[in-house]
Order: structure tokens, then sequence, then C-alpha cells
């Protein structure tokens, strides 16, 4: 996240036109600059009347001294601190619109390391964002068009309204139902649906349409890959996750989403239990888990599970 101070420099390389591709597309995150481009070129149209530095210094000089007095004219470096004055307000005018117009109209929430941010929304839909996720949305025409543009993880839960889209790194998310997560990391999006029903589409628009309990990934290839989840909201929105007669493969993957850990086991291990994981205390999970199938378990400076007969 970059400070304030930081996005205004890269607001004036961009007036300037001297950003980077990559400056520009970090600039994108924070503002739309298809808004800010036809302002400029709307202030940028502006006329002044025509100004005569030498005609009005002329006039201003007979009206101190009087008829028949002269005051002795000002060097050109005054008239070009006139000209250096002119400029600058041009150029706060400028950025002064492009920050009422950004904050009038768009709203960007930001999550903060591991500390849960819950945002609600216009229509009193909740979107809560965990790590360093964020989303922008336009509050101005929300009503008519929901959509909101995520980077990082949130939970959804959308109340009933006009069409609700997510729009993700490798996809789109349409809301048909009104609970579900998105997961977006550098190399694909998962996700999952658990109340209702949720269209997934790529950038090649395939779509699949999930129902409570499923979910997808789509990688950077544009795949779209079924995996099934039997969760019932998202791990780190309770204490607690329960499952029933859920393979061990698919439990592995509940410990490393939940724990931030890795998960080794052997694919020859197809035993399926039913029980819960308790989200702050990894131990006790892997117990409660690991003990009814008769496996073993080692727990690697908490960042490495192994599980084994």
């Amino acid at each position: 996240m970059i400070s304030e101070e930081d996005k205004n420099n890269l607001l004036a390389k961009w007036l300037e036109g001297s950003l980077s591709n990559e400056q520009v597309e970090e600039l994108k995150t924070y503002y739309d600059l298809d808004i800010l481009k036809k302002s400029v070129d709307h202030i940028s149209n502006f006329t002044s009347p025509p100004y005569n530095p030498e005609k009005e210094w002329s006039q201003l000089s007979e009206k101190i001294s009087g008829p028949g007095k002269s005051i002795k004219q000002r060097s050109i470096t005054g008239r070009r601190l006139w000209i250096s004055i002119s400029i600058a307000a041009t150029i706060a005018l400028l950025v002064g619109s492009f920050f009422w117009l950004r904050t009038s109209s768009f709203i960007t929430i930001e999550g903060h390391g591991e500390q849960v941010v819950v945002h609600t929304l216009p229509d009193q839909s909740k979107v809560t964002l965990i790590d360093v996720g964020h989303i922008k949305y336009n509050q101005k025409t929300w009503q008519s068009n929901r959509i909101i543009e995520l980077k990082g993880d949130a939970f959804f839960d959308v109340t009933d309204g006009s069409a609700f889209m997510v729009k993700a790194e490798f996809g789109d998310i349409e809301v048909l139902g009104t609970r579900f997560s998105v997961v977006s990391e550098e190399e694909q999006n998962i996700i999952k649906c658990f109340e209702g029903s949720v269209l997934v589409s790529n950038l090649k628009d395939a779509t699949i349409i999930l129902k409570p309990g499923e979910g997808v990934v789509i990688d950077a290839r544009e795949r779209i890959l079924a995996i099934r989840t039997v969760l019932s909201t998202a791990p780190w929105m309770t204490n607690e996750t329960k499952f029933t007669d859920t393979d061990i493969q698919t439990i592995g993957q509940m410990l490393e989403e939940i724990f931030t850990c890795q998960v080794i086991m052997t694919d020859s291990i197809k035993k399926k239990c039913s029980g819960v994981i308790i989200h702050n205390d990894l131990s006790t999970s892997l117990k409660l888990i690991c003990d009814p199938l008769d496996l073993n378990y080692d727990i690697i400076n908490q960042k490495e599970i192994r599980i084994y007969e």
C-alpha cells in the first residue's frame, strides 16, 4: 500500500505523460484514469481572456501614482513569477478536480494484515476482507450497477437487488445467491459458494454455476477446475469448522487454509471421517482428526504438518 504522497507523485507524472506501463497499471488500482482523462480534456478546453502584462501594469501604475506620474516597471522576473503562479493554480485545479471525482464516486476499502475488516455496502450487503486484500466500487452508481473490483481474499454476504458482480484477476463472479468467498492469488482465483448459487466465468467466457458446498479454481491459464468443499462458511468467519464423512486429503486442504501451513501426506491415504477443526488449536485439531483414523502426525515449527500411517 503506497502513501498519499506517492499517489500524488504518480498523478503528477501521469499528467505529464512520464509514467511507465507498470506505474500506469498501479495507478489504475487507485483511480479511474478514463474519468480523469475526460476531466483533463474538459478543463484543458477552458479559455481565459487575453492578458497583456505591460498594459495591466501601466494601468495599475497610473491608478497608484496619479495622472502624470509613473512607477518603474517591474523586471521580467516579476512577470515570470505571475506566469508560474498561474500555471501552479491551473495544476492545482486539475489535481483538485481529480481528487473531487475520486472521493465523490469511488470507494476503496483495504484489509489490514491479520485484522478482519467488515465493510457495509450502500445496499447493506457486507464484504469481509482478510489479510491485505482490497475492494473498489462506485458508490454513485451502486444501486443500479453493483460491480466490485477485488484483489486478495474476501467473503461476501449479498442482499437481494440488481445483478452483483465481482471482478477478480482471472475472471468474474456473478451472484445468483447470497454467500460466497473469493481468494484472489497471484496464479489463481478460488471461489467457494456457501449459500444460494454463484455463476463463475473466466476471461474466455467459459462459465460454471456453483451450488452450496461447491467451488472452483481459475488458474493463470484461464482453466476452470472444479473442487468440492464441505465448509458451511468461510473458515476464518468462525472459530471452528465442522465436516462430515470427508476424505483425509480434503481435510488436509482445510488445515492448510485455516492454519496457513503445508500438510504433507501420501495420496495412498484414502480414509474418511467426521469431526471438527478448532481454529486456534492446531494440536487438538490434529488429534481429533488422526486418532479415530489410526493415523500419526508431526508438527514442525507450526508451518509444516506430516500425516502418515
